[in-house]
């Protein structure tokens, strides 16, 4: 979660993303490893004349910290360095960004550090407010917060600033919720006028125990934007495409400034000419891992010089449960071109992550069998697979509201704060998760236990079978810069990816810190060439 100070000196935006607490996780996922979104933040900041600093505890010395001490003690650490940093700068507001995995946690520290500062005004953002909106208040300690931001921080959290400090009412700080269910307007960001991201060590200073792998976005909202299933659209609002040379002007930026090479392209569906774009204008070297639709490449030849990997939410084979999720009004094209995509990447050699929803609502295990046979087919690098999922805010969620079981999903009465609730030991197996929230029908019969059903007939089959694993283009990204390279044969490839990617995960689910750091130390070193990263020293 990423935590925000302020002051009218400094602003510390401290991330603590994907840290999981009550013994599920001792440390971050993989991937909350790498760079995310608070260097971002923190230039609109530095744009609106406050000096941002990022605690980012999603990193190797957080692994440390918890083997040591323990979760407990770990929070309790975190608590007093926030409050030593707010009473050693004055700082008047505190903010941060959450997300499912280590909520209770994040919380409990929230609530020691306003314990410590009863004054103190707390603004918070993330993913769990963007679907739990004001049921957060209702959390345990949730209650510690003044405001809750919805949408977008860029414009909400350099104005709550402004508050903080007697320079603006709250009232014209934008998307902001508070306890009794007020709200302000939502106003969206001209993406254009953005500043860079700033990752200087003076504002970053825990950068080095991180993943130097940054996050950029050409696009936000989807341009389709029609999915049931997705909550995107909610979060991001209406579709907004950056102007390339803007967008490569960043990229410049984070590969002559810092010396980043290795980004990772967040767009939820890029269009094919802003990847064609890059490839051909952006700095020798440079390697990207992108989300992709059915139509987001159609220059293989020029895309294969820039693209490390691809992610590509199919979601189903069957034309029926297209229809059914609202993914195409046309699925027999949407196939057909799903199909060729996946193909051309493997004739070009970009390896492929294709994303298949089972089970979804009314299924039967013929249809997944289905799926099962056409991923067999098609032979990506991987296969990523999660059951359908009503999250608050989108249309499955109403859909359920209104229709009730007809749907082919259930949910109870707390459905919305179950779901902030919700933690899933993604380092464990399925077959260790709790119960879900929500439940699916499938071949007539409701299940709390989906993932069970996915890794008996789908996903786990496909592994024990026949060697997939699942990973995502992001771990491709970061295998590539481990080894600096990777493998033209696909099941080369492929063996590579789920060799380094099961070291990484081991190396954190037993807490092996000297094996974690010399896996960090590796990519930045193949990252960050000697002379390129002089401004972060």
């Amino acid at each position: 979660m990423k935590v925000n100070c302020v002051n009218e000196r400094h602003v510390g935006l401290v991330s603590y993303a994907n840290v999981t607490y009550d013994g599920q996780l001792r440390g971050p996922v993989p991937s909350g490893l790498m760079l995310e979104g608070a260097p971002h933040l923190a230039g609109r900041l530095l744009q609106q004349g406050f000096m941002p600093r990022i605690f980012d505890y999603s990193s190797v010395d957080s692994v440390r910290r918890i083997s040591l001490d323990g979760q407990e003690r770990f929070e309790e650490h975190v608590a007093e360095e926030l409050t030593d940093y707010v009473q050693r700068n004055d700082v008047k507001a505190l903010g941060f960004t959450l997300y499912n995995n280590g909520l209770k946690g994040i919380l409990r520290i929230a609530s020691l550090v306003k314990k410590r500062f009863p004054s103190l005004l707390m603004i918070a953002g993330g993913p769990v407010v963007n679907y739990g909106e004001e049921v957060l208040y209702q959390m345990e300690n949730g209650e510690v917060f003044d405001a809750l931001c919805l949408s977008e921080g860029d414009l909400a959290l350099p104005a709550f600033a402004e508050y903080a400090y007697g320079r603006k009412p709250l009232r014209e700080v934008p998307n902001l919720i508070f306890r009794d269910n007020s709200r302000t307007p939502v106003r969206l960001v001209n993406i254009n006028t953005l500043p860079f991201p700033v990752y200087d060590k003076e504002i970053y200073p825990g950068i080095d125990d991180k993943i130097h792998i940054p996050v950029v976005k050409g696009s936000t909202g989807c341009r389709y934007g029609q999915c049931s299933f997705c909550v995107q659209p909610k979060i991001d609002g209406k579709f907004r495409i950056r102007d390339f040379e803007n967008l490569l002007a960043e990229v410049e930026h984070l590969r002559n400034k810092y010396g980043f090479r290795h980004i990772r392209l967040t767009d939820p569906n890029p269009f094919s000419r802003e990847i064609v774009y890059l490839a051909r204008h952006a700095p020798e070297g440079m390697k990207i891992s992108a989300f992709t639709y059915t139509d987001s490449i159609d220059d293989f030849e020029e895309a294969k010089k820039i693209l490390s990997g691809i992610f590509l939410g199919v979601e189903s084979f069957k034309p029926e449960v297209l229809l059914q999720l609202n993914k195409t009004r046309d699925p027999e094209k949407y196939i057909a071109k799903a199909r060729r995509m996946i193909e051309n990447a493997k004739k070009a050699g970009i390896p492929s992550v294709v994303a298949v929803i089972v089970p979804v609502a009314n299924d039967s295990v013929e249809r997944i069998d289905y799926e099962y046979r056409t991923v067999l087919e098609l032979n990506p690098d991987s296969v990523v697979s999660m059951a359908q999922c009503p999250v608050p805010g989108t249309r499955d969620y109403y859909d359920v509201l209104q229709r009730g079981d007809e749907t082919g999903l259930r949910f109870g009465p707390d459905f919305r704060k179950d779901m902030i609730s919700l933690e899933l030991d993604l380092l464990r197996p399925p077959a260790t998760w709790p119960a879900l929230p929500w439940s699916i029908r499938v071949d007539g019969e409701f299940t709390d236990k989906p993932f069970m059903i996915n890794a008996k007939h789908f996903l786990g089959r496909l592994m024990k079978e026949h060697g997939f694993s699942p990973f995502a283009d992001e771990n491709i990204l970061m295998a590539q810069a481990y080894h600096d390279g990777l493998p033209e044969d696909q099941k080369e490839r492929r063996k590579v990816i789920v060799e380094f990617n099961s070291r990484m995960r081991d190396s954190i689910a037993q807490q092996d810190v000297k094996g974690l750091e010399e896996i960090v130390n590796n990519i930045n070193s193949n990252q960050n060439p000697p002379g390129k990263n002089e401004e972060i020293k």
